[in-house]
């Protein structure tokens, strides 16, 4: 590549633009890095690689399910005396995990 009189090589191209990556293109990076010789990686070919990256890296943010087991419990007496703070804490419990969830923009 030519800029202003200065011809700039391919690793140097490479080696800027890993450095200016974002946090989260942190592991990225180092798997590049250790991988590669980065004298030899071609500038397309590394936009590739993190093009890749980032779309599934988005992919895998949006598929986060949450998943609940239910199960089937046989009251016995000791139980029952339970039963009414158990209804409240569980109702407490379900306001607090869906303001949770409204914060991290799922819900």
């Amino acid at each position: 590549m030519f800029a202003l009189g200065e011809t700039i090589s391919n690793s140097k191209i490479v080696r800027k633009v890993l450095r200016s990556l974002p946090k989260r293109f942190e592991a990225k990076v180092t798997a590049i890095e250790e991988s590669k010789d980065i004298d030899d990686i071609l500038p397309e070919e590394l936009v590739g690689n993190l093009i890749t990256f980032k779309s599934n890296f988005r992919s895998s943010k949006k598929s986060k399910n949450i998943a609940f087991k239910a199960s089937k419990n046989v009251a016995s007496s000791d139980d029952i005396s339970f039963d009414n703070s158990s209804d409240e804490e569980m109702a407490l419990l379900s306001r607090q995990f869906k303001k949770f969830l409204e914060k991290k923009g799922v819900f």
